[in-house]
């Protein structure tokens, strides 16, 4: 962790997105090595690099699940299904958007979809 804060200081990396995009994957790489604790470690340390994003909670869940922290592992799932599932409706309601129909059956049925899915 002092290494990268290190690189981040000398290089004068300004772009957040950019950081959090180095964060996020060095803590990957280290869960995909197994190297457990560093990772947790990392995406601990380091949150106020870390941008909030379906990725960063997918890994975080990963560790969680891997650390034998089922419920709290099922718990970040839940949430990723339901902002999935919500993203799924929005997308639907503005494919709807300006289109005659029912767009109320259509929501429906893509929700009715989801259900089925999940």
């Amino acid at each position: 962790n002092a290494t990268l804060e290190k690189l981040i200081t000398e290089t004068q990396i300004q772009d957040e997105a950019f950081l959090s995009s180095i964060m996020f994957n060095r803590a990957y790489a280290l869960y995909a090595v197994h190297r457990l604790k560093d990772a947790e470690s990392l995406m601990q340390s380091e949150s106020k690099h870390l941008f909030p994003s379906t990725e960063s909670e997918q890994l975080q869940a990963q560790l969680l699940y891997r650390n034998e922290k089922y419920i709290e592992a099922g718990v970040r799932y839940e949430n990723l299904l339901k902002q999935y599932q919500q993203s799924v409706v929005d997308a639907a309601k503005a494919a709807k958007k300006g289109k005659s129909g029912d767009e109320d059956a259509d929501l429906k049925q893509a929700r009715s979809a989801l259900n089925e899915v999940f």
